[in-house]
């Protein structure tokens, strides 16, 4: 070691949401598994990697849709899906506004892009005890903090999922940081009940 070397400054932890957005840890870091009677949204921002590694940790027979643009698109699979059959509605792709982002903007998976029809279907199909899992980066965190895994948030995505928590009328799911290979956070898991 060098004697002259500054010293290393240690990464700041991740942080949660800012206590004006309530949530609730429910996890550390780590995988957020997935579950039976279930379905996968991989946005068409997503990149192959992750979708291929939900692939393989999921139950069997979980259908898994990729090249998702818009909620058009997310709640027209859904339509052959029975009613109250959902434990968790699972959506993939890189994080973006309290959500996840696809190619266009304009037509990302968040609070502001989804209509009351199709979050009605949304609520219809997760049973009572369902969620909407995020599988995106950093959805959780507050302003200013850093990312476990690095970077740090410009604004409080914490508080835009809360939205989309609330305009679903269903609990969402997210982490504070990085999610890779799937379904694997950096940063804690939370809950942000609607």
């Amino acid at each position: 070691t060098d004697p002259y070397a500054a010293p290393k400054k240690p990464k700041p932890a991740a942080a949660g949401p800012a206590p004006d957005v309530p949530a609730v840890k429910i996890s550390g870091p780590g995988r957020y598994p997935i579950v039976q009677s279930s379905i996968v949204f991989h946005s068409n921002e997503t990149v192959w990697g992750d979708s291929w590694a939900v692939w393989w940790q999921m139950p069997s027979g979980t259908p898994q849709y990729t090249g998702i643009g818009n909620w058009t698109q997310l709640v027209g699979h859904l339509g052959t899906v029975p009613n109250g059959s959902l434990r968790a509605i699972y959506i993939s792709g890189h994080g973006g506004d309290g959500g996840v982002a696809t190619k266009d903007p304009t037509t990302w998976l968040v609070a502001t892009t989804i209509t009351p029809a199709q979050a009605a279907v949304i609520r219809q199909k997760l049973r009572p005890d369902g969620v909407v899992v995020l599988l995106s980066c950093g959805q959780a965190s507050g302003a200013g903090v850093a990312l476990a895994g690095g970077g740090t948030a410009p604004y409080s995505y914490a508080s835009r999922t809360r939205e989309l928590a609330r305009t679903l009328g269903v609990p969402v799911i997210a982490n504070v940081g990085k999610v890779s290979s799937g379904n694997k956070g950096a940063g804690d898991w939370y809950r942000f009940n609607p």
